[in-house]
């Protein structure tokens, strides 16, 4: 089986160096679930996997969680994350993720989270993973308070 491939952060962790990012012990095979918890910033990550010995796994939510403000994506059997994209920069006296966006081979979810069309030095990211060469299978993030870095982890095919 191919090993992840760790792709990224993009944000900006504004000099904290490790500290407040989130990343998985167990190795992930397949994407099951993304849960964001969005305002109008992306506040929390959080998904379920399963891992290669098909046991499910919950990683996160990490960050700020405010009831109510969640939305799950449900990936079907056959769905697979193929892109993430969105947009981050600079939030009152932080840097936050101001929008996400998560593409599969179906549809498109999002975007979450609507700070990032507002004007004032905002930077767009985008993870596309080719389809016939792999999948996103997981996340890393930094989330002092809201989610200011996002990492991917893609399985090869």
């Amino acid at each position: 089986m191919n090993p992840l491939v760790k792709m990224g952060p993009w944000g900006n962790g504004y000099q904290t160096g490790n500290k407040d990012i989130y990343e998985l012990e167990i190795a992930p095979l397949r994407l099951e679930s993304i849960t964001v918890h969005h305002s109008s910033v992306i506040e929390a990550l959080g998904f379920s996997y399963r891992d290669r010995e098909n046991r499910p796994h919950t990683a996160g939510p990490w960050g700020k969680v405010t009831p109510g403000h969640d939305t799950t994506i449900m990936l079907g059997p056959l769905e697979f994350v193929t892109e993430v994209h969105g947009m981050y920069g600079p939030y009152y006296s932080t840097f936050c993720m101001a929008d996400l966006t998560f593409v599969t081979n179906l549809r498109t979810y999002g975007p979450f989270g609507d700070y990032g069309h507002t004007p004032g030095g905002w930077n767009s990211f985008s993870v596309p993973v080719n389809k016939s060469k792999g999948t996103i299978v997981g996340f890393f993030v930094r989330a002092p308070h809201h989610v200011s870095e996002l990492g991917v982890y893609v399985r090869p095919f």
